[in-house]
């Protein structure tokens, strides 16, 4: 009887600490489905600016601007004085395309929790919230658009504008946050 008990205690114990949110797939397909859209979308150059949420120096968290030709980020400087991001920073200011990877990246390390807001026209990531270890304190980041995308020097080009942020806040008003609390194993 004894064995059995401490099976079931085991069993009970190891449920406890399964994946509580979606699945890891499902988040996957979310990223997979998102970024498909933006790729049907992208122009071949443009513009937008990316604030870092961290636990980090000013510099590190922006806001940038990028702009992007090609698939390749050309220039990073900051919106507050136009000064170039230095080269040990540029990796945390990525083009759109490198806001997927951060999350792809991130669900691929099992992250305790991650929480994304989609543009339900685009498909890009509009903010995210990466927790990467549930007992771990300050190490985790994300990212906001600050000004979407768009063809620099255009105002419609392709069905793209610099639109405000009150205007994107009412464009996506709905859009569906992914929340993936996870617990792990100890």
């Amino acid at each position: 009887m004894r064995p059995l008990l401490t099976t079931l205690a085991l069993a009970v114990t190891l449920a406890a600490c399964a994946d509580l949110g979606p699945g890891d797939d499902d988040l996957r397909r979310e990223i997979a489905a998102n970024r498909a859209i933006w790729e049907a979308l992208r122009p071949p150059i443009y513009v937008y600016e990316v604030e870092r949420l961290c636990f980090c120096g000013e510099t590190g968290r922006g806001p940038v601007r990028v702009r992007v030709a090609s698939g390749q980020v050309q220039a990073r400087v900051y919106t507050s004085d136009g000064a170039p991001v230095s080269t040990e920073l540029q990796p945390y200011f990525p083009g759109v395309e490198g806001l997927f990877d951060v999350l792809e990246d991130a669900v691929g390390q099992g992250a305790h929790q991650i929480q994304v807001t989609w543009d339900p026209e685009t498909g890009i990531p509009l903010d995210f919230w990466i927790d990467y270890e549930a007992n771990v304190a300050d190490e985790e980041q994300g990212y906001r658009v600050v000004a979407a995308p768009h063809p620099p020097a255009c105002s419609g080009a392709g069905g793209w504008t610099n639109r405000s942020r009150a205007a994107r806040r009412r464009r996506t008003s709905s859009p569906r946050p992914v929340t993936m609390p996870r617990s792990r194993s100890a």
